[in-house]
């Protein structure tokens, strides 16, 4: 009576261990269920034994042979990351279902004849050298480029080994590198242009039309800094937040954003031809003011790169749950090697788009990752000299 009592005391305490995962990580969380469970089977060995001699019962037919073995199999299947238990030899007595799948593991291999891959060997190595290096971070270059986190517990004589795949974390953070120096690359050529014009100004004796002239120029490159800021922290938002959509009037969304740039299209000579009736009545999930962003963009960089008495044809088309927006423009164009790079990040075609004409590269990114992200697409196509086509294509609510 006393065992089974005391076995009621000890599930008790491991249901009240949930509150655990407010505290600590998932592997601490591992290793202390790993001790209780251990526990558990130990008093439920004691029952048993109990039970046998109280009532003189034959001890095959008390229980499974392998029960303690498939409830610690259940637990560790529970995690949806790699687990491995090894004896003192460093040989697997036990895996989950994850660590089958990722790495073709069997039992009573040794750990290392089953992850062959150096970068692990070398840092499981140290380990067996020095116990206190149990966590440590590892490459799998074949066949996808991995990298891996690995923690390493000994309880008694035995070794707890979770791998936890952080590819996404890493790419995440060398990607946050690259944007990191790209803009302080970007940065760099209006900044010089200010701090020259305004050491031009304090140095020399300029009349009030050439000092004018020089605030111009500097205050154009301050609101080229400002966009290239909001920009950035904007593409930042894309990849990082989770987004809520709502429901859009497609037709009123173009009809807003064509009154806003034909004047412009008209004041540099270009012809605009629309043809939108297609989009009346059309409606799309988006993320809030984003298809504004667009949409903008891309009649922004048709009006930059086309050459007055072009045209310019802003189109409609609706088929079955899809409606596409072609923007098609007879401006210079972009060529065939830097077609398929204009969506990446801080790229600019050198014959077709610098930082000349205002333009930081990031554009094109932003409306491929908006569309991409609210679960539409952009498809584009260029021939140098003679213009370039874009399509956004719409999946209808």
């Amino acid at each position: 009576m006393f065992v089974k009592k005391n076995i009621f005391i000890l599930l008790f305490f491991l249901l009240s261990n949930l509150s655990l995962f407010f505290f600590f990580e998932i592997n601490t969380i591992l290793v202390i269920y790993f001790f209780e469970i251990l526990t558990v089977f130990t008093f439920f060995k004691l029952y048993r034994q109990n039970k046998i001699e109280n009532n003189g019962i034959d001890q095959s037919d008390t229980h499974p042979k392998n029960s303690e073995e498939e409830i610690l199999l259940n637990f560790l299947n529970q995690f949806s990351f790699p687990v491995f238990i090894l004896n003192e030899n460093f040989v697997i007595s036990h895996q989950n279902v994850d660590a089958k799948e990722n790495f073709g593991a069997n039992d009573n291999k040794d750990i290392i004849s089953v992850i062959r891959d150096y970068d692990f060997i070398s840092q499981f190595e140290k380990y067996k050298k020095n116990n206190n290096y149990n966590n440590f971070n590892w490459n799998k270059p074949l066949p996808d480029n991995q990298y891996f986190k690995t923690e390493i517990f000994k309880v008694s004589k035995f070794y707890i080994i979770t791998i936890v795949d952080i590819t996404f974390d890493k790419l995440k953070d060398e990607q946050y590198s690259e944007n990191l120096m790209s803009l302080t690359h970007e940065l760099k050529t209006p900044l010089s242009v200010i701090i020259g014009y305004l050491e031009t100004i304090n140095l020399n004796n300029l009349s009030n039309k050439e000092n004018q002239n020089y605030l111009d120029i500097i205050n154009a490159k301050t609101f080229q800094i400002r966009d290239l800021i909001d920009q950035t922290l904007k593409l930042a938002e894309i990849e990082s937040l989770s987004i809520q959509k709502i429901s859009n009037d497609l037709h009123s969304l173009l009809e807003k954003s064509l009154d806003n740039y034909s004047i412009l299209f008209k004041k540099k000579g270009i012809q605009l031809h629309i043809d939108i009736l297609a989009s009346r009545e059309i409606f799309f999930d988006f993320t809030p003011n984003d298809f504004d962003f667009v949409l903008n963009n891309l009649l922004s960089n048709a009006l930059k790169y086309t050459p007055a008495g072009k045209n310019v044809y802003v189109t409609a088309k609706t088929q079955d749950n899809k409606t596409s927006i072609i923007i098609k423009d007879e401006g210079i164009g972009i060529s065939q090697t830097d077609l398929n790079k204009i969506t990446t990040k801080f790229f600019r075609a050198d014959q077709s788009r610098n930082s000349e004409t205002g333009g930081h590269g990031l554009g094109l990114a932003i409306v491929d990752k908006l569309l991409s992200k609210n679960g539409h697409k952009l498809e584009f196509s260029s021939v140098l000299g003679e213009g370039s086509t874009f399509k956004i294509d719409l999946l209808l609510s």
